[in-house]
């Protein structure tokens, strides 16, 4: 049995506003061009680095172990960094971590504690030997291929690495008016380690909880 859940909403931004800040240094640059590789650098972002989180209450359901997190802002899910259960319902009163595994535990019994996320079905799965109270999951993700807007968060937060890694894009391109692969270069290099920085720092504020894999385990 599936339950829906929804994750919590955040805001956006549209595209068109990033659009601003090189507008002057490509002036015939097609939108639809600009955003694919906006889009992209984005993407790359949020893979590398974890940098888009989501949250998402989980009420227990009598009989129910999978919940689809359905995603109001059309974000793709890339990984369940934290679950724990609360089972008053009341953080104040104790949580507890739940673990965390890549896909189906190979053994389930009465008394396992276990789930994992299919990030392309949308599916979180948990495993509990009692109901009641609730879960709050942290889940990371990313923009879709296809997006129209971005987290606000990338407006926000991390928009000088955003320009930076698309502009770096656009100058190695050959052929174009604007090409710099020299330039273009140096800055996919800083971008880079930005985007490295930004990890370490999404890393060092994860919530604590190891992820079990198949074949041993990881943070």
């Amino acid at each position: 049995m599936k339950t829906v859940v929804q994750l919590d909403r955040y805001k956006t931004v549209p595209l068109s506003r990033f659009r601003e800040e090189l507008a002057f240094e490509f002036p015939t640059l097609p939108s639809e061009m600009f955003e694919h590789y906006l889009l992209r650098v984005a993407r790359d972002m949020a893979a590398q680095a974890q940098l888009i989180r989501r949250r998402v209450t989980i009420p227990f359901s009598p009989c129910v172990t999978r919940y689809y997190l359905a995603v109001p802002d059309g974000l793709e899910l890339k990984s369940l960094m934290s679950l724990r259960h609360v089972p008053t319902g009341n953080e104040e009163n104790g949580s507890k971590e739940i673990p965390r595994f890549t896909s189906a535990p190979e053994r389930i019994t009465a008394f396992t504690r276990a789930a994992w996320l299919d990030v392309y079905e949308k599916v979180l799965t948990i495993i509990m030997p009692q109901a009641g109270g609730v879960c709050k999951a942290i889940v990371s993700a990313m923009p879709s291929r296809d997006a129209c807007e971005l987290p606000a968060e990338y407006y926000d937060s991390y928009f000088p690495t955003l320009i930076m890694g698309t502009r770096a894009q656009l100058l190695m391109l050959t052929g174009r008016p604007w090409t710099n692969v020299r330039m273009g270069g140096e800055l996919h290099n800083e971008y880079r380690r930005q985007v490295a920085d930004l990890g370490v720092v999404t890393l060092r504020n994860k919530e604590a909880g190891i992820i079990r894999m198949r074949h041993g385990r990881a943070m």
